[in-house]
């Protein structure tokens, strides 16, 4: 039998892993789930972009707990997941922000994964945490 995180990365584009996970064939498990730096580094309350303002382990859970609403991407090894927009803020454009004016918060959000593998294809040289999806953005809209 094959499991939910195997058939996972074969999701075609704005396919739901919902109904891969319906399927009676295919025996769900919770996701492995980890922040990439880049995202960690660049999705923060300093910075221009959309954030998530809890902790790393907050956000890891929240994608878990929404996992089974995720959709594809449009590339391959790519998932969509919708979350909750409480905690999330949204994107400033680089000229008007300022650290000291705070970021409205989102009215939708959603968090965007890439497999290992697909992170391992474009950065050969870094070294992962353990997992089977990297979180390598946030996209929070007003």
């Amino acid at each position: 039998m094959e499991t939910a995180m195997s058939q996972s990365f074969a999701v075609a584009p704005d396919s739901s892993v919902k109904t891969l996970l319906e399927d009676p064939g295919v025996q769900p498990i919770q996701p492995s789930i980890f922040l990439d730096k880049t995202a960690k580094n660049r999705h923060c309350r300093t910075r221009h972009f959309s954030h998530f303002d809890g902790t790393d382990k907050a956000l890891i859970t929240l994608v878990k707990q929404n996992f089974s609403e995720a959709v594809g991407g449009k590339f391959p090894d790519t998932l969509i997941v919708p979350v909750p927009p409480e905690g999330f803020f949204v994107i400033v454009p680089k000229a008007d922000f300022s650290s000291d004016i705070p970021k409205p918060p989102a009215n939708s959000a959603r968090v965007i994964l890439w497999s290992r593998e697909k992170m391992q294809g474009t950065k050969p040289e870094e070294k992962f945490p353990p997992g089977e999806w990297g979180i390598v953005s946030i996209e929070a809209t007003a």
